[in-house]
């Protein structure tokens, strides 16, 4: 998904996202944005990266007892949160998607799924699990929706010949655990390899030189930032 890209490529993560933040998100040109998925009560995948409420706001609920229209109702950060549905409409081509799944099951799967294939987006975006056995049983159900399957996994060497044959597509790791061998390797099988979370610029440098094909980082002036350390 990333090879026709300037590497590495700059992967944004967002916590939360709202429609004003959302705005904000999209005027900086970004290539590719990293978020986690939740679904509501009513099965409407949503961007957020934590299932209990309280931690934003004041309402001391999870999402999944809340439907969409409810969720709506509370204003995160000032404004709403918006839902993956709403999010792939509005990237518009501009920029990839890295959606991990808040919990990790096929029904969870098969909603964020849906939203993709509706919104045409699935070829520009990547699924990401850290199961190897959930990521296998989509291929089968869904392969021939052409699905990227990313696995989220912390060993520094894994069986990549085995995790191939499961239809992973590629590996975000922690980049303190990324190893020149294990990128080569992954390269070898067609694998893509993004280092998880890297928001110091020295470091930046340190794990570009690695040859991974994307960094994930809070802070979208990381490169910029690199550059001036060079």
């Amino acid at each position: 998904m990333l090879r026709d890209l300037e590497k590495p490529v700059l992967i944004v993560f967002k916590d939360v996202i709202t429609r004003k933040s959302l705005n904000e998100l999209l005027s900086l040109g970004l290539k590719a944005i990293y978020v986690v998925a939740r679904l509501t009560k009513d099965k409407i995948p949503i961007v957020l990266a934590y299932e209990d409420l309280s931690s934003i706001s004041d309402v001391k609920k999870p999402v999944n007892e809340l439907s969409i229209n409810e969720l709506r109702k509370i204003k995160i950060q000032g404004s709403e949160l918006v839902s993956i549905e709403e999010l792939s409409r509005s990237v518009k081509d501009k920029a990839l998607l890295f959606i991990r799944l808040g919990v990790n099951d096929l029904d969870h799967a098969r909603y964020v799924i849906d939203v993709l294939n509706k919104t045409n987006y699935l070829g520009k975006s990547a699924i990401i699990s850290h199961e190897v056995s959930l990521i296998k049983r989509i291929k089968e159900m869904w392969g021939s929706l052409s699905i990227n399957c990313m696995l989220y996994l912390t060993n520094p060497y894994p069986n990549i010949p085995m995790l191939r044959r499961a239809g992973v597509d590629g590996l975000v790791m922690p980049y303190s655990l990324l190893r020149s061998r294990t990128i080569k390797e992954a390269h070898a099988r067609g694998m893509d390899v993004v280092a998880w979370l890297v928001n110091d610029p020295a470091t930046f440098i340190k794990v570009s030189s690695l040859g991974v094909d994307g960094i994930v980082t809070e802070k979208p002036e990381i490169a910029r930032e690199a550059e001036g350390l060079v």
